[in-house]
């Protein structure tokens, strides 16, 4: 695998050097070589999302002994840009996840409209997860690729990574690594999200439904002044 990242004989860009370690052994000496190779350089790394298991752990043990002596730097901007651009084959990619994602959303929003209409009692989990084995089903799949006239892509590789998300009354989180909890579906405002992915392509998708919107606009603006009250009396 690593002979597809040997660099070219007529390579000019920067210097690339490559870092292996035996799965069989410790990472200790493979890491400690590699912070005295660089020791007092510029060191980029990404802090936007720490990471987790154990080669991370023996990664922040071996820093933890080097760190004074190398300028780490955040380069996740610069990964960010890097991945940003994207050819026609992976834009084609991501436009299937999205569309893929406003075929979920679609679903969600039927289901919204017939619980609030038949006045029902149903969690935002049981909606998730209702959700969800709708997706499950063929005929899902089938009226999706006619709506969108798609013809040629491989269902298999059509997935969601997380369960749908739902939140509505007043308490939002507004993440997409916070679940659907098991409070019922409130007629006011309502939040959904979802991600969706093909081919490792990913899209995540936000919609927000104000039902009675002057109702709801007025209860902000009541709570907003409620708060700043509280404010000017205590700060």
């Amino acid at each position: 695998m690593l002979e597809n990242a040997k660099i070219p004989n007529n390579y000019k860009g920067p210097q690339v050097d490559i870092v292996t370690r035996n799965l069989k052994e410790p990472n200790d000496k493979q890491l400690n070589n590699f912070f005295e190779h660089y020791l007092r350089k510029n060191v980029g790394i990404l802090l936007r999302e720490p990471g987790i298991g154990n080669l991370f752990d023996e990664w922040n043990s071996a820093l933890s002994v080097h760190q004074h002596n190398v300028n780490l730097i955040d380069c996740s901007g610069l990964i960010d840009s890097v991945f940003a651009l994207k050819d026609n084959n992976e834009i084609e990619k991501i436009t299937v996840a999205a569309k893929y994602g406003i075929h979920v959303l679609n679903s969600m929003i039927k289901k919204f409209e017939n619980t609030i209409d038949e006045d029902n009692k149903i969690t935002h989990q049981k909606i998730s997860n209702d959700i969800k084995l709708v997706t499950d089903k063929p005929l899902f799949l089938t009226k999706f690729k006619e709506k969108f006239k798609f013809s040629n892509i491989e269902e298999t590789l059509l997935e969601l990574p997380f369960p749908p998300i739902i939140e509505s009354g007043e308490e939002f989180h507004l993440n997409f690594d916070v679940p659907s909890n098991n409070k019922y579906l409130h007629s006011s405002i309502i939040i959904c999200r979802t991600g969706t992915k093909y081919k490792d392509y990913n899209a995540r998708l936000s919609r927000t439904f104000m039902i009675d919107a002057d109702k709801v606009y007025l209860a902000i603006i009541k709570k907003q002044n409620s708060l700043s009250k509280i404010r000017t009396k205590y700060y």
